[in-house]
């Protein structure tokens, strides 16, 4: 069930991602502030408990996380907004 917890899940090429945790506050900045501009993007919960390799290698498990469409990965809510 569900992918492994050292692989990011498979990059969507028509919507941007944000990685996010439910209970985070600045995870809740950053998905107000991308749906207030009309901004299109899917949601990927993460869990902060297990984090994945990947994630812990890009920014020591973090989030929020924007995924681009191009693969380009922005961490930090401020730079999100």
């Amino acid at each position: 069930m569900g992918q492994s917890v050292d692989k990011k899940p498979k990059q969507d090429r028509d919507l941007h991602t944000l990685y996010e945790h439910n209970l985070c506050p600045f995870c809740e900045r950053a998905r107000l502030t991308l749906r207030a501009m009309d901004v299109d993007f899917r949601l990927i919960q993460t869990d902060l408990k297990i984090k994945a390799k990947w994630h812990m290698d890009f920014n020591g498990g973090s989030v929020p996380i924007l995924e681009l469409t191009d693969g380009t990965l922005i961490e930090e809510s401020r730079i999100i907004m």
